[in-house]
């Protein structure tokens, strides 16, 4: 049987005036077929009106997605994240700094002694702009001594890692054992002739030109016979605000690390993925890559972030604390930042 028309004048159905489908009117079609058509109108309508609107992105989405890199939105975020602080370093600023580590005398805020790299490794056109600096003697003994002390009176606990927001202290790629020290007030300045820890900070603020307001508090670390600490990257790319950069997550941009003993056999700082070229041409034991034995008193100092984007971390920067075959090693971590202490620890959500 001929399906029934609808009679040329019969009434449409309420609703029918969606815009777009009016020329459905014209059209023999049944109301199931007029209803589909209307509904995907309507659907349409309501894609084109969410697309005017700023998207809605939940804290998890957040998380979840990487920022991109291209076109400055770390940066922009960051400053939202900060509130407008003022980064530490904008591009061409870490290059700066090795050109004037390397070339220009650096004095001793204490004593006037100038503060020079006994030991230069320069990566700047192989791998965007990694360099390492070791300054011997960098520290004198009274401030070694001072820092260890500071150490064992907080109390040395099974040392952290960071994985994917999460602190893990029983993770067995990290075996040492660890103190944070109290903060270093930037009022405590003034006496810095009696204090030992102080003249240490206040030499590190005039070689990197980074104030303390933009350092992590000091942590001392303890390697025992056979402890280590696998290969990872100071600026963890699984941060806890990892939706400010999973680039330099915690904004570690220069890592100062201050050796405070001498160590036998093992317990090197190495770096897996930057070739030693003068260890490749003696063909030794071990893999060619560059690497520091401890040395009481000795710094280190190298960055963590690219020179033409310190928004992102350097992946040569990554290292390693070989395991130690005799003695113990002690050292010192200082964490210069992106942005002030502060306000990456309250962008975080935790407390001082």
């Amino acid at each position: 049987m001929a399906k029934q028309r609808k009679p040329s004048g019969a009434t449409k159905p309420s609703g029918w005036s969606v815009p777009g489908v009016a020329w459905a009117k014209s059209v023999s079609l049944t109301e199931f077929q007029r209803g589909f058509l209307t509904g995907a109108a309507l659907c349409a309508l309501a894609a084109a009106a969410a697309a005017s609107w700023p998207a809605v992105v939940t804290k998890r989405q957040r998380n979840a997605t990487e920022p991109r890199i291209d076109d400055g939105s770390v940066e922009v975020e960051a400053d939202m994240v900060y509130r407008g602080a003022q980064p530490t370093w904008r591009p061409g600023d870490q290059n700066a700094l090795y050109r004037r580590l390397t070339a220009e005398e650096v004095l001793d805020p204490g004593d006037g002694r100038v503060l020079k790299p006994t030991s230069i490794v320069d990566r700047i056109q192989h791998f965007r702009s990694f360099w390492a600096l070791e300054f011997e003697r960098f520290a004198d003994e009274e401030e070694v001594e001072a820092l260890l002390s500071a150490g064992e009176a907080v109390g040395f606990k099974q040392s952290a890692i960071r994985n994917r927001g999460t602190l893990a202290s029983n993770d067995t790629r990290r075996t040492s054992t660890s103190a944070f020290l109290p903060e270093r007030k930037p009022g405590g300045r003034s006496s810095a002739d009696a204090d030992p820890i102080e003249r240490f900070v206040r030499r590190v603020e005039e070689i990197t030109g980074i104030t303390r307001e933009r350092h992590e508090r000091m942590q001392v670390v303890r390697y025992e016979a056979g402890q280590f600490y696998r290969p990872h990257h100071d600026s963890s790319p699984f941060s806890i605000n990892r939706s400010v950069h999973n680039r330099v997550g915690a904004g570690r941009i220069l890592t100062a690390f201050l050796y405070l003993s001498d160590v036998a056999e093992g317990g090197r700082t190495r770096f897996p993925k930057v070739p030693d070229d003068a260890a490749r041409t003696k063909k030794p034991a071990r893999a060619p890559f560059l690497s520091f034995q401890p040395r009481r008193g000795t710094l280190l100092l190298w960055p963590n972030a690219l020179d033409d984007d310190p928004w992102t971390n350097n992946a040569f920067a990554e290292h390693e604390a070989m395991a130690v075959d005799e003695g113990v090693k002690y050292g010192a971590n200082l964490w210069l930042l992106q942005y002030p202490d502060a306000l990456v620890i309250k962008s975080w959500g935790l407390g001082k």
